[in-house]
């Protein structure tokens, strides 16, 4: 029996009520908003019937004509006619809701924009649950709704980014057989291993705050910060939320970039596991900003899948990916066959405690580096001297002999940085995102990966540390295309807390469960490792 509990949500105050208008060419739907430049049908708080019975309730925007045309759905809980915060000053027509397509624009190309509550959220009815196959399945009925309206040609896609992203993998693994085309921009597959309980260590405080301050509905919630904090292993539950990506089959446009906190790494492993005919576009700017001004790309995409044009869009690079060069110049949307790259070099060095260096042979004598794990601000580093020009390309793999005195679990977190030849901090700074001061930039810490030690094993059951026990860990980092001149330095951290600064101002910190020192040990029969992913590509 699952102890999930349900709590009701910020209540909606306005019913649903159907309207149907014409909306003028040139009209202005609030201040600085982007004029429509087309006349756009909307209807207002249209039913969809799901297979229980359950209605949700849409907006629709869509040409005023007669002419049959595609749907693009626009899937979260975030509420129908929210609209977020400015974008980087992207001039919008506040129709679109939050990191959704404007239907400004695709209107005027010829599409209906499909701006759907899910279920529980506003008006719609039933029970929220966070991602699930239960989303996945209200998502097909609403596709097969979809084509079957008269106005309809038939073909659905999916797009936006963050949770409409995420809900793309749920409902396209469902198969739907109207969905053509999907276009998840940045967003993970699997909450428990990429959001909720990355490395075993349960990180809750952005779903508390959207379950307690952002969603709204009539009915109740599912919460799971309260779950994830109780069920911190793989069960039943968690399975449930792991989309089933390799059932895709639709063409999909993936987007992704390396600054995201919250879907760099998800996105990526989402693209690897798709066996569906699939484009990858890996930027160096914040997910907001680039889903708006990419607006005529995704149009390619759609209108070749869509509507059957052949635009040319079959000829566009499978991968395009981006290297980023703190105190340089990034290199943005090199070609590439696949993701990886096929030209990635595994190159294996090995931590030196004695030194803090990080070096190419394995140190014959045994060495151990100490921190105190619970007070936020202690941590030990190494170093890594490149000695020549070089691009990573993916994964930092990290292998640490560890031990917890007089405690049975240990929360590591690791983080990688740039620095210059001098040893000064060569930082990857972003605009526009949460974490950003408005119109200014932000560091973004990189090289994150975590490991709660009882979590090592497997992640079912806990495996607990035997008094005195010295064992390995594995940690894998997010993914990067890094450059490094010769004599440039990799930094390395090893702390008992996060260094990175969390995605919303709002947020607080994990909270890990150490206590005490931590060791790391080196050299020797103690392996301690990393492989770098070299970025061949010259």
């Amino acid at each position: 029996m699952v102890n999930m509990k349900y709590r009701k949500m910020l209540p909606v105050l306005k019913k649903a009520k159907y309207e149907r208008k014409v909306l003028s060419k040139g009209s202005v739907n609030g201040e600085n908003a982007l004029p429509l430049l087309c006349d756009v049908l909307f209807e207002k708080d249209v039913a969809v019937p799901m297979r229980d019975g359950v209605k949700l309730y849409t907006d629709i925007f869509r040409p005023a004509g007669t002419e049959k045309v595609p749907a693009i759905i626009a899937w979260s809980p975030y509420g129908k006619t929210f609209r977020g915060d400015e974008v980087c000053g992207i001039q919008r027509s506040n129709l679109q809701k939050f990191e959704a397509p404007d239907p400004a624009f695709w209107v005027n190309q010829g599409y209906a924009i499909i701006n759907i509550d899910s279920r529980g959220i506003g008006n719609s009815e039933g029970q929220f649950v966070h991602w699930s196959k239960a989303l996945g399945r209200d998502g097909y009925d609403t596709v097969e709704w979809i084509a079957n309206q008269e106005w309809s040609n038939g073909h659905v896609g999916l797009a936006g980014n963050s949770y409409l992203a995420i809900s793309q993998w749920f409902i396209a693994a469902e198969r739907p057989p109207h969905l053509f085309a999907i276009a998840p921009w940045e967003g993970f597959s699997d909450v428990f291993h990429e959001s909720v309980c990355p490395g075993g260590i349960p990180d809750t405080e952005m779903l508390d705050i959207c379950e307690k301050f952002i969603f709204k509905g009539r009915g109740k919630l599912e919460v799971l910060s309260d779950y994830a904090k109780k069920n911190p292993y793989l069960d039943e539950v968690w399975k449930e939320k792991i989309a089933a990506v390799e059932d895709i089959e639709v063409p999909a446009y993936v987007v992704a970039s390396y600054a995201n906190k919250v879907h760099g790494r998800g996105t990526l492993e989402s693209f690897e596991k798709l066996g569906s005919k699939k484009w990858l576009r890996i930027h160096n700017t914040h997910e907001w900003k680039d889903f708006y001004t990419h607006q005529d790309e995704l149009l390619l995409f759609f209108d070749h899948f869509l509507k059957n044009i052949d635009n040319g869009w079959e000829k566009t690079p499978k991968v395009r990916v981006s290297i980023l060069n703190p105190g340089g110049k990034d290199v943005v949307e090199k070609a590439e066959a696949a993701y990886p790259p096929e030209n990635i070099q595994s190159y294996k060095c090995y931590f030196d405690s004695a030194s803090k260096m990080i070096k190419e042979e394995l140190p014959g004598k045994e060495s151990v580096s100490t921190y105190l794990s619970n007070n936020n601000k202690d941590s030990i580093s190494f170093i890594y001297k490149f000695k020549s020009d070089t691009d990573i390309m993916g994964s930092i793999n990290i292998k640490l002999w560890v031990s917890a005195q007089n405690a049975k679990d240990m929360d590591i977190f690791v983080t990688a940085r740039k620095l210059d030849k001098n040893g000064e901090f060569l930082p990857v700074m972003v605009y526009g995102a949460p974490y950003c001061k408005k119109g200014e930039p932000a560091v973004f810490e990189w090289g994150n990966g975590r490991c709660r030690a009882s979590a090592r094993v497997n992640d079912y059951e806990p495996h607990y540390l035997k008094e005195n026990e010295i064992i390995p860990v594995n940690i894998k980092l997010c993914q990067m295309g890094m450059h490094f001149d010769k004599g440039q330095q990799m930094e390395i951290i090893i702390s008992g807390y996060n260094i990175a600064v969390p995605e919303l101002s709002i947020q607080k910190q994990i909270k890990p469960m150490n206590k005490g020192i931590h060791k790391v040990y080196t050299g020797g029969k103690y392996d301690s490792s990393l492989v770098i992913p070299i970025y061949d590509h010259i």
